[in-house]
């Protein structure tokens, strides 16, 4: 029952309810209408057998006394086909649809934050700055995206479901809401590469086309972009696609860059993207300028806003330009596959440069 339209109505939500690892539940006169595959995992049923059993049959306190109505809030389990009690929340969405979230799982998390920050107490003040291993970074990391995919997608849904479910001013909530979530996926990438500062990059460097990394980054960078009505132009000359690297890691840089050129430029600005091959002093370099529209930066703080958490002086609003990360990790990101960014100074606009080795180059480094 993955793709049924009766467990949420306006578009087809099939694959979004399939890929939640929330489980979203319809009920009426206290039997399950619909349910997907994440709860249909818990109860140990298919989510097209679970249709028409009753709440009491699935549902429990925390004594197993059985739920003729579900209730919004925590104490309450999902009973298997075992007997197995699942500790859950339930949150209510709208009129006969529930979220079930898993408080087993959010358990495992909460145990593990809270004997990492034991073992941190532990530690002598030397080795507290050692960073979080790849396997708590990425716990960390599915629990966040897990949630943030959560709410992006109930918010297209309200999105959808506008005229029928919101007034017009509640609208201009739902809105906002879509807009400040679709900031948090760079600052979360800029906050878990800080996290693994102590991490190689990854050694399955491959041969990448730099005009398809820097088109997927201004796709990526879109949702930041239109926020302030700023237009992208690209002039993306022939360079050759001798460049090695993780895609994904150059993709954050472009990202960064151009977010960091939406902050700083006026609602409406152009930002520039182009790439070159350019023969410097000590050979030829893949070089990428993005430049925008705003003041750009003094000869004293070209260096400065690459060191983490500092932020440029004229960002053209508090929340735009972040918490000064995103330079960092650009600074990071670049120096692993060889190369270099510079914040160009003194021109009366903003001007950064990143230079990357050619795959002959980076072989050798």
């Amino acid at each position: 029952m993955d793709g049924d339209p009766t467990l949420v109505s306006g578009a087809d939500w099939g694959p979004l309810l399939a890929a939640l690892d929330r489980g979203v539940v319809r009920v009426a006169d206290g039997r399950v209408v619909a349910a997907n595959a994440a709860f249909g995992r818990w109860a140990g049923l298919p989510p097209q057998e679970l249709a028409g059993r009753a709440v009491a049959e699935l549902f429990a306190d925390v004594g197993d006394r059985p739920l003729d109505e579900l209730q919004a809030g925590d104490g309450f389990a999902v009973r298997d086909l075992s007997g197995r009690l699942r500790p859950i929340s339930l949150a209510r969405v709208s009129a006969g649809l529930w979220l079930v979230l898993d408080r087993e799982r959010e358990s495992r998390l909460e145990r593990e934050v809270w004997r990492l920050a034991s073992e941190k107490r532990s530690q002598p003040p030397a080795a507290t700055d050692a960073p979080l291993g790849g396997e708590q970074i990425g716990m960390i990391e599915h629990e966040i995206r897990t949630a943030v995919t959560a709410v992006r997608g109930y918010l297209r849904w309200l999105g959808s479901e506008r005229d029928r479910l919101l007034e017009p001013e509640h609208w201009t909530f739902v809105r906002e809401a879509r807009r400040a979530i679709e900031r948090i996926g760079p600052l979360l990438d800029n906050l878990l590469e800080l996290a693994r500062s102590g991490e190689a990059l990854p050694s399955g460097r491959k041969p990448l086309r730099l005009h398809e990394v820097l088109e997927l980054a201004v796709r990526t960078a879109r949702p930041l972009l239109a926020d302030r009505g700023v237009l992208v132009e690209c002039e993306l000359g022939a360079v050759p696609d001798a460049l090695l690297g993780d895609p994904e890691r150059l993709e954050q840089v472009f990202v960064n860059l151009l977010a960091n050129a939406a902050a700083f430029s006026p609602e409406g600005a152009r930002v520039r993207v182009a790439s070159d091959l350019a023969e410097l002093d000590d050979g030829a370099w893949l070089q990428v300028a993005i430049r925008d529209e705003g003041p750009g930066v003094t000869r004293g703080d070209a260096e400065r806003i690459f060191r983490p958490f500092v932020r440029g002086p004229r960002a053209q609003g508090s929340s735009s330009a972040g918490v000064g990360l995103g330079l960092a990790i650009c600074r990071r990101i670049v120096s692993a596959h060889g190369g270099r960014i510079e914040a160009v100074p003194e021109l009366g606009y903003g001007l950064f440069r990143v230079s990357l080795p050619s795959g002959q180059r980076g072989s050798e480094r």
